[in-house]
């Protein structure tokens, strides 16, 4: 048996399956970008949604992206990863913690 020959297939098996081998996505511990225009207020020159630096709290967060910017959703309230949708926004279960901070319930709203 030609052993070298043996190894240079094994070994290109192995590179080919490394390859082929799929890298688990993000997971949703890690921030998600939060960016529509469906403020009342959107694109008025004022960031209104209630965020960090914002001028105005009259919207919810990630809902005036033009004035404001791309914003995240997290997992940082108490309950997330519980099967609820904890954030109080639209279709909810409940509404015990800031919008977007319940991202792996509710998705990236």
């Amino acid at each position: 048996m030609n052993f070298a020959r043996w190894g240079a297939r094994f070994g290109l098996a192995l590179l080919t399956l490394a390859v082929l081998t799929p890298v688990p996505a993000c997971s949703v511990e890690e921030e998600a970008a939060i960016c529509t225009n469906t403020c009342r207020d959107a694109d008025d020159g004022f960031c209104d949604d209630s965020g960090p630096g914002a001028d105005f709290s009259i919207c919810a967060l990630g809902t005036d992206c033009n004035d404001c910017g791309v914003r995240f959703c997290t997992n940082t309230c108490e309950d997330a990863d519980d099967g609820f949708c904890d954030d109080g926004g639209p279709g909810s279960d409940f509404s015990i913690c800031e919008f977007g901070t319940d991202c792996g319930d509710c998705g990236v709203r």
